[in-house]
């Protein structure tokens, strides 16, 4: 918690619920909604998923008018100067951009009343069911399934999805502060481990016989193992954190629910796979440039077999000295590389002092709040119910 709102939260000024709503906000701020009382997350539900529920309305109009559009028409049909195509071209733009939408009104109904953002989410909720109604979106998602996108978007709310997302986007901003002792102690070490594997010629054989489909799908497997393992090894650390945070006598210790240790758990494996994926960038990078500049193609060529593939469509643009089977090398070599970087960071003494401390401590300080709100809201009930046994006893 910052200075300013600790002195806030302590000062003799501040009432009861005053201090609790800090807490909240500090809570949320932490990406830690999971430890407020179901009524704090119902409350102005809506006024927070106006961002997303415009997001989402700008895709759904989008795929529909695109659907309604080209509905009936084959590419052939079709040519650059077609006012169909450049229509299309912008609803397209308009779909990739949603995020845009999503960030700017998330500025902009900050600043406003929470009555605006509710009835902003309203407004899309309304749009959203009778869209298909206009002509020119009578295609496209069915009302089914943007009514259940939308309780999509309404649960992941309460259940702080949002919050969770923002607090990890804020730290991966941070987080490039750590590229410095990531680029000079951790990819060199890695790249000199793995770079047998990746003058390999059994390996390069491998990935030519894969489509980029198996290749990622490959990709996703370490992914998964990487999570899996990133999540037992901040397991460990929260419970003999909580067992030392419970004996600490200056703390005020409140028994953890199993959602507030979800939550704070999963806090840490976002911010954990934040910088094992900044790693394996580095790593996909770093290799892929140092076999631009190595491996020729002819040296490819009597490795695989045949002359390596090169990409087709957008990628086309690429130069030939990048063809499909260094790619594919280098992204298999960048998800092992992260496996044993979040293998590596909590046994190895340098690695733990640069990566994990940092976690761990954000992890301690997270607990401290939720200490501190557990007693607010504690005092705030008990100065509730003595206000209201007062009143009580005043009555005639």
């Amino acid at each position: 918690m910052g200075d300013d709102q600790r002195r806030y939260a302590a000062s003799t000024g501040a009432t009861s619920s005053e201090r609790l709503e800090v807490l909240r906000r500090e809570l949320r701020r932490r990406g830690l909604p999971l430890v407020l009382e179901s009524g704090a997350r119902r409350r102005g539900l809506l006024a927070r998923c106006a961002p997303a529920l415009l997001c989402l309305l700008v895709v759904t109009v989008s795929i529909g008018y695109l659907d309604t559009l080209f509905v009936g028409v084959g590419d052939e049909d079709l040519s650059a100067e077609d006012p169909r195509a450049i229509a299309g071209s912008v609803a397209l733009m308009f779909a990739v951009a949603s995020p845009l939408v999503w960030w700017i009104s998330s500025l902009v109904l900050r600043r406003l009343p929470r009555v605006v953002g509710t009835a902003v989410s309203l407004a899309a909720i309304v749009a959203l069911a009778t869209q298909h109604l206009l002509p020119a979106l009578r295609h496209g998602p069915a009302v089914p399934e943007r009514l259940g996108m939308t309780l999509l978007v309404l649960a992941a709310a309460y259940w702080g999805m949002g919050t969770m997302l923002r607090r990890a986007a804020r730290r991966a901003w941070r987080e490039l502060d750590s590229l410095g002792p990531m680029i000079s102690r951790v990819i060199p070490l890695l790249m000199l481990t793995m770079l047998f594997f990746f003058y390999n010629a059994e390996i390069w054989q491998v990935a030519a016989q894969l489509t980029m489909q198996r290749t990622w799908a490959a990709v996703a497997v370490i992914a998964l193992l990487s999570i899996s393992l990133a999540a037992g090894n901040a397991n460990d650390e929260l419970g003999r954190m909580l067992e030392d945070h419970a004996k600490d006598p200056e703390a005020e210790a409140h028994p953890v629910r199993r959602a507030e240790r979800f939550n704070v758990l999963l806090v840490s494996v976002l911010v954990t796979m934040i910088q094992v994926t900044l790693l394996a960038i580095l790593v996909f990078v770093g290799f892929l440039a140092f076999g631009a500049l190595s491996i020729t193609e002819g040296t490819a060529t009597q490795w695989i077999g045949k002359a390596p593939a090169q990409f087709e469509g957008f990628l086309a643009i690429l130069p030939n000295t990048i063809n499909r089977p260094m790619v594919q090398v280098c992204l298999v070599l960048a998800g092992l590389g992260a496996l044993s970087f979040v293998a590596s960071a909590g046994a190895d003494p340098a690695y733990r002092t640069n990566f994990v401390e940092p976690v761990l401590r954000e992890m301690r300080e997270g607990l401290d709040v939720c200490d501190a709100y557990v007693a607010a809201r504690h005092q705030c009930e008990c100065a509730d119910q003595l206000a209201a046994e007062q009143r009580a006893e005043r009555q005639p």
